[in-house]
């Protein structure tokens, strides 16, 4: 009888168990999360917003030392965005730390057929990858996300909650351009609180930053007014309010000059390669060569039983479309040696690339340490032959100076100090045709219209008369080619 009661009082409290609430499908916090913000119809309705705020931002990359401390950068913008004309400026002035230079000012404009920058009141063509990536954007900000995850579903599934500020937060993961990224939606209004993704890094591998947003705007579409990034590429804090949501925006706006639309028509259509990189080889003396690329350049050099790379910049895309035009152009001729300039991120995002395909890398030896980092980074996202355990390859450091080969088309590696690092820097010198390759030292502007700068221009004098070098071109990682004579007028 006792048993029979136990039995008969478990199954009546089994019964009463509260159940657990089901959790809302995506489409359902997606959509809850729209209506947050405005509702669909002021979403795919928004034609123009104007936008201006400000940022501070710690992030790696230009350390005055591998591994030291980020420098800091402060900036200003407004952003305006034409979403019916297809049109996007972006003004900005940056106050840099440092040594790092004075004031910019900036403009970016990307409209449907063309591009221009302009610094400090100098107008330069915009290529077009920045042309496309440009328009491309105007969709690219939350809450417009939101519209792109509603219309692609097959790129949104249901994700776990978190437990963020005190409070439950439903969760969705959408995948664009091949990166998910895990979005969270504030419990008691629907709006979106916080993202998470993982993406590859081509200087630290797999890489997760958090991006938080709060203190929404009042208006017909509401954006977020503070927006918080934190990860591996360090911190960004960024405030912005809003000028105006759908009114007119006059055309002078997105003014580009004739010229400068002139010269984005007559550069060649964006290449039909796998990874979407052009590379431009232009020979500057036989055997020397400068491969060309969005906004940074690097040196090939061909030896007799190898040819010398300068520079492996930008990213992984960029250095691979490299590596396979030298493969096409100079077949059954192997690459010796990479020689990375300096620790700066943006002329070391090819390092990994080229380590994975086996060639030894040429550096600085204050910058060692950091190239074995980029080979050892952990990475899965986008795995290579060294996540895949092949071993690294040598990574030589230079104290003084190296040769590499001989002869007239030797390569030799110099390290020197420059105004912008404390000594963790290289150029490289061929002595046959008296060509120099630098990079962040001295940067020549396209058609060499605006006169070089003149504490730039005595640092190369400087190094050729220290070193005993005869230059009679250099050839920057940033910038076009200058002639000795001209460096040299530049510097008086």
């Amino acid at each position: 009888m006792r048993l029979v009661l136990a039995v008969a009082t478990l199954t009546t409290l089994t019964a009463a168990a509260p159940r657990h609430p089901a959790r809302p499908a995506p489409v359902d916090v997606i959509r809850r999360a729209i209506d947050a913000v405005g509702g669909e119809a002021a979403l795919r309705g928004l034609r123009t917003l104007v936008t201006e705020g400000a940022s501070t931002n710690r992030s790696p990359g230009q350390e005055d030392l591998p591994f030291g401390a980020p420098a800091a950068t402060m900036a200003f913008n407004r952003t305006t965005r034409d979403r019916a004309g297809k049109r996007l400026r972006s003004d900005a002035e940056a106050r840099f730390t440092g040594n790092t230079g004075p004031s910019a000012h900036t403009t970016a404009i990307a409209t449907q057929d063309a591009a221009m920058f302009m610094t400090n009141g100098r107008r330069i063509v915009g290529p077009r990858n920045f042309q496309q990536a440009g328009v491309s954007t105007l969709d690219n900000f939350m809450p417009l996300v939101l519209i792109k995850m509603l219309d692609q579903p097959d790129s949104v599934s249901a994700a776990a909650p978190l437990r963020i500020a005190g409070q439950t937060a439903e969760a969705v993961t959408f995948v664009s351009n091949g990166v998910p990224a895990t979005i969270y939606f504030d419990s008691a209004t629907g709006l979106p609180l916080q993202q998470v993704t993982v993406a590859d890094d081509a200087i630290l591998g797999d890489a997760m930053t958090t991006v938080t947003w709060s203190h929404w705007s009042k208006t017909a579409v509401r954006l977020p007014g503070q927006t918080y990034s934190a990860g591996a590429r360090g911190t960004v804090i960024t405030i912005q309010r809003v000028v105006s949501i759908n009114d007119p925006v006059d055309d002078s706006t997105f003014a580009i000059p004739d010229s400068i639309a002139a010269q984005f028509r007559a550069q060649p259509p964006a290449p039909a390669t796998p990874n979407g990189q052009l590379v431009t080889m232009t020979q500057l003396a036989p055997g020397v060569w400068r491969a060309a690329g969005p906004n940074y350049n690097s040196m090939v050099v061909e030896q007799p039983d190898r040819l010398v790379l300068v520079e492996a910049p930008i990213s992984a895309n960029w250095t691979q479309a490299l590596l396979d035009t030298l493969a096409a152009r100079f077949p059954g001729k192997r690459i010796g040696w990479v020689v990375n300039t300096h620790h700066h991120w943006d002329h070391s995002g090819g390092v990994r690339t080229v380590l994975a395909a086996g060639i030894p890398v040429v550096t600085q030896e204050r910058n060692v340490a950091f190239v074995r980092s980029i080979g050892a980074a952990h990475k899965t996202v986008k795995p290579d032959a060294l996540s895949r355990g092949r071993r690294m390859p040598q990574v030589i450091g230079v104290v003084d100076s190296l040769t590499l080969g001989s002869g007239d088309l030797r390569v030799q590696v110099l390290s020197i100090s420059t105004a912008q690092d404390g000594g963790a820097h290289v150029v490289a010198y061929v002595p046959g045709p008296g060509i120099l390759f630098e990079s962040d030292v001295l940067t020549a502007p396209p058609g060499n219209r605006q006169p070089l700068s003149k504490p730039s221009a005595a640092e190369i004098v400087a190094l050729a008369r220290d070193r005993g070098l005869t230059i009679t071109q250099v050839l920057g990682g940033h910038g076009e080619v200058a002639a000795m004579d001209n460096i040299t007028r530049a510097a008086q």
